[in-house]
């Protein structure tokens, strides 16, 4: 029991439902990818131009290509996980994370810093952050999706403004790249919870979604509770409430899909180059110190705890509200920054 099976099918039982764990595990694997965001790079861009004489446009093409090739790599990862499940897939995100970190800490050349920062966004943006552990969280919760969605959204935004306050100060202290290699062990040691905690459903390990326990049976079918079939097979699943299920093709062929592909593309695109610009901007323009200016990229990001409340309200009002309510509003505080921009000398 203790061999190679034994550790493969190990898990830890704590006290309540095991989805919160998994979704634990998935906030610290958020939290290594982060550290090749753009909103990571943005905040220390300063640093690093400091340290090294490269030019910022270049960081800021690093950022924006891994961008683009996280995007490129994100359905891949989907058939990747629908095939082979998120375990080892985050798994392996853990690692390639800890290396390509340590070799960002240690290379010299403005090349080198490009090719592992877009390598590094590429994978670990759709892996760690985005297709993955949405999906761990679609799949271990029903009643409480909108919250565990919204728990997930809040990794990255929260992970941002960690870090951008952390490899700040391990930068006075230290160097950048001081913080990159600690990253990077960090991204390794987390490699190994990461294997022993990661299901890709609830019904691998014996549980129902949000914790729920199968209904009784009723008094007639007590009799045969013998030829009943065990809670998570799949004759007892197909009892239970499925939701539609929608197929990759079918879901292309929709006009809905490709109104929030859009949408989402340009409201991530206009949020990006706000986060990657702030820091620069308080620093030379509203002339804020460094550390005052990462503290401001900081506390903006920590509105994103609002994705709890919307995560409320998303239960008890439609989507279609609540994006229309959020994007109104995104677009009232884009103007007034506008205004606020051109108010400073």
């Amino acid at each position: 029991m203790w061999g190679w099976e034994g550790l493969v099918h190990w898990r830890p039982r704590p006290p309540f439902f095991y989805g919160w764990l998994v979704l634990g595990m998935s906030a610290l694997g958020a939290l290594i990818a982060t550290s090749v965001a753009g909103v990571v790079f943005g905040g220390i861009q300063g640093l690093i131009v400091a340290d090294t004489g490269w030019s910022r446009s270049s960081i800021g093409l690093a950022a924006a290509s891994g961008v683009w090739a996280s995007g490129v790599a994100a359905p891949f990862v989907g058939r990747l996980t629908d095939r082979y499940g998120p375990r080892g897939l985050m798994t392996l995100g853990m690692v390639l994370m800890g290396w390509w970190l340590w070799l960002l800490g240690s290379g010299s050349s403005l090349e080198t810093f490009f090719v592992l920062a877009v390598l590094a966004r590429a994978i670990s943006q759709p892996i760690l952050i985005g297709v993955v552990p949405q999906t761990l969280a679609v799949n271990f919760f029903r009643r409480k999706r909108n919250l565990a969605l919204a728990l997930t959204s809040l990794f990255r935004p929260m992970s941002g403004a960690i870090l951008v306050q952390g490899i700040t100060v391990v930068t006075a202290l230290y160097s950048w790249r001081t913080a990159f290699r600690g990253m990077a062990l960090l991204s390794l040691l987390l490699a190994v919870p990461m294997w022993l905690i990661i299901r890709q459903r609830p019904e691998a390990i014996g549980l129902l979604p949000d914790g729920d326990t199968a209904p009784e049976p009723s008094a007639p079918a007590r009799s045969a509770r013998a030829q009943e079939p065990t809670p998570c097979s799949p004759a007892r699943q197909h009892d239970v409430a499925q939701e539609p299920a929608w197929a990759a093709r079918e879901v292309l062929r929709t006009r809905v899909f490709w109104l929030l592909a859009v949408i989402n593309l340009l409201s991530v695109a206009s949020s990006s180059v706000i986060g990657f610009n702030m820091v620069p901007y308080l620093h030379e323009e509203a002339h804020l110190s460094m550390a005052q200016a990462a503290g401001a990229l900081s506390v903006s990001t920590l509105c994103a705890l609002s994705s709890l409340a919307w995560g409320a309200v998303a239960a008890r009002w439609t989507p279609r509200r609540c994006l229309l309510g959020a994007l109104t509003a995104s677009a009232a505080v884009v103007l007034l920054l506008t205004t606020v921009c051109c108010g400073v000398s």
